[in-house]
């Protein structure tokens, strides 16, 4: 799944006029989506920072480029209305701490479901599509 950014916006999604983390209509790849009632559509991409700097955006902030599932996402009910989609070793409770904290196991299992993730996005010569 690819997304372009049609709306720059900070940590909290307040529109702001230039980031750090992503640009105006550059396209992302969207390696998590998180739907709950309470806090709208959210999808953590590849930041401009790279691919060991993922944030967390609103989805309003873009639109689809592309829509593609990624093959190793799966589907979690959170709080019995909230709707996860990423690889399955992504949600156990903790990950994405260690993940930030520098945790070696837990850049590992990133590493190789990221690589699932971007592959997916390949044409049948094995180039990125755009």
């Amino acid at each position: 799944m690819k997304v372009k950014c049609t709306t720059v916006v900070d940590a909290l999604g307040v529109e702001v006029t230039s980031s750090p983390w992503m640009t105006l209509n550059a396209i992302y790849d969207v390696i998590t989506l998180l739907a709950d009632p309470s806090q709208g559509i959210k999808v953590r991409i590849i930041s401009e920072q790279g691919p060991w700097r993922p944030i967390v955006v609103p989805l309003r902030a873009f639109q689809i480029a592309n829509n593609d599932i990624p093959p190793n996402w799966v589907v979690k009910i959170i709080k019995g209305s909230a709707l996860d989609f990423a690889p399955e070793q992504w949600m156990t409770p903790g990950f994405w701490e260690q993940f930030f904290d520098g945790d070696i196991g837990a850049r590992q299992i990133y590493e190789m479901e990221l690589a699932l993730i971007l592959n997916q996005t390949c044409d049948d010569s094995g180039h990125k599509s755009a």
